[in-house]
């Protein structure tokens, strides 16, 4: 029992110091770069990125509720979106599993064995020269706690939260990509429709055209060259129709994609419309561009990046863990829950790494490159 004092006397000590010292973080702070600004922009205003703000339904400013359902159906069946949206919540979880690292490891993991020992174990220093057979039933509760010196817990947790922010952005800016596309695919399907109204208006008009010429052929008036002039223009307009009926079907495929449903299973019906362009006032903000979620995104994954030297950086320290187990012992299991069968241990342990080969070196050069190429992503 003395001995078990003195050892949690010389333990608890030890922890303290090491949790006073713990806070410390190693590897660059984070600053977003300073991107070159020619001359002739001084005094203009410096973009923050802004991707999270939201984007509304743009697209109800045309007041088309045909379009409005082909939006909707964007947005909550296509199956890009919805792949987009698992990654997203892959790196959300991310961050959870990240942040595991600030509480402690505890597992119970109860055994029963029959084991046997050799008859030519040592014992006292010779060989025993009799086997023994017993039992041994065991329910050991195992807890284990990094200490997050250098913050290399700390700066992961951080790395995946830009991770996570930049997903999102991405999320957002992969809608916003395919809200665009269903808007102009829709748009020119429309203005097919128009065309091929007015090919069928022309070819009517050319028909009438060509029976007036014949009429007028056959009076001596028109000579057969204008029959066969009327004729080429009558045969050339009516060649565009298959042409354009081709581009359209072409489109309202790609729009069934959109929506993820079959192309046999999608129609958009020909209609005539007449569609004004919203009113944009003249000199739209600069403030726009700020909220392209694109931007955004390279600049939290420069953070990620930036956080990942760091998290390299921890790996030269020693890395000191605190374990401890409590449980019950016996060979009998009748015996097991006594409390004469308690055991238990405690102790901070110290991996120090002394060679590995150049591997850390290579690991901080390789998270500083990736910083760069972030870094060179975002001022482009």
């Amino acid at each position: 029992m003395s001995r078990a004092i003195f050892s949690t006397k010389l333990i608890a000590p030890a922890a303290a110091g090491l949790l006073l010292i713990a806070g410390c973080a190693v590897g660059p702070k984070y600053h977003q770069p300073k991107v070159p600004v020619p001359v002739a922009y001084d005094g203009w205003k410096i973009a923050e990125p802004q991707g999270n703000k939201p984007k509304g339904n743009w697209w109800e400013v045309f007041q088309d509720p045909e379009l409005n359902q082909i939006e909707w159906e964007v947005t909550t069946t296509n199956q890009e979106l919805k792949a987009a949206f698992a990654r997203f919540e892959q790196a959300r979880e991310a961050v959870n599993i990240a942040r595991s690292g600030f509480f402690p490891n505890i597992t119970l993991s109860p055994s029963a064995t029959r084991e046997r020992d050799s008859a030519n174990r040592q014992v006292q220093g010779r060989a025993a020269r009799s086997a023994i057979t017993y039992n041994n039933f065991t329910v050991p509760l195992d807890a284990g706690y990094e200490l997050d010196l250098w913050g290399r817990v700390r700066q992961t947790v951080a790395a995946q939260k830009a991770g996570e922010q930049a997903s999102a952005d991405d999320l957002a800016s992969f809608t916003l990509a395919l809200q665009a596309e269903a808007a102009s695919d829709y748009f020119t399907l429309r203005a097919l429709d128009a065309e091929s109204a007015l090919l069928n208006t022309n070819i009517e008009v050319f028909r009438k055209s060509l029976e007036l010429t014949r009429n007028r052929r056959a009076g001596g008036i028109a000579t057969d060259l204008d029959v066969a002039q009327a004729e080429t223009v009558l045969k050339t307009t009516e060649a565009q129709l298959p042409a354009t009926a081709l581009q359209r079907a072409k489109l309202e495929h790609a729009l069934a994609v959109l929506t993820g449903k079959a192309a046999s299973d999608f129609k958009v019906s020909p209609r005539l419309q007449s569609l004004q362009p919203p009113n944009v006032p003249p000199g739209v903000p600069s403030e726009l561009l700020e909220r392209r979620p694109d931007i955004a995104g390279a600049e939290r994954r420069m953070a990620a990046a930036n956080d990942s030297i760091g998290i390299a950086r921890a790996a030269f320290y020693p890395t000191v863990q605190l374990n401890g187990v409590a449980g019950l012992q016996s060979v009998n299991a009748g015996t097991v829950f006594n409390w004469s069968s308690r055991l238990w241990s405690i102790g901070p342990s110290i991996t120090v790494p002394i060679f590995e080969g150049g591997k850390l070196r290579a690991s901080e050069r390789q998270a500083k490159a990736a910083y760069d190429e972030m870094t060179a992503d975002y001022r482009q």
